[in-house]
């Protein structure tokens, strides 16, 4: 009996998980977000919306979560440092449309950052 409402459990947990997941038009949360791909992408933003010189700076991503509709979204908060010292803390909305089509960029739709003092 035990046995039985273990595995039934995990079923729900699994079914769950995955509804969540990935449903379209649901967000899914990147569980470990400071990688290449998401510094990637906090650079792009960045450079896009604070046009200038990115060097000295590094990008350290704390959130990220991303979904599936016409194309991908991708919702990120990262970290500026100025050489090993805090910077801003930013939020950034970025739109990449489905692979096959033609002219496909990557565009930010929203970049908010607030100086750290």
């Amino acid at each position: 009996m035990a046995a039985a409402d273990a595995s039934l459990l995990l079923i729900v947990l699994v079914v769950s998980f995955c509804e969540g997941s990935f449903a379209d038009g649901r967000w899914t949360e990147v569980r470990l977000p400071d990688t290449p791909q998401y510094r990637s992408l906090a650079r792009f933003a960045y450079k896009e919306e604070k046009p200038g010189s990115l060097e000295g700076l590094t990008f350290l991503v704390t959130q990220a979560r991303w979904k599936v509709d016409v194309g991908t979204t991708y919702q990120i908060g990262f970290i500026v440092l100025q050489d090993n010292m805090l910077l801003e803390k930013c939020i950034a909305t970025i739109r990449m449309p489905p692979i096959f089509t033609r002219g496909r960029m990557r565009s930010v739709i929203m970049l908010w950052c607030r100086p750290v003092q």
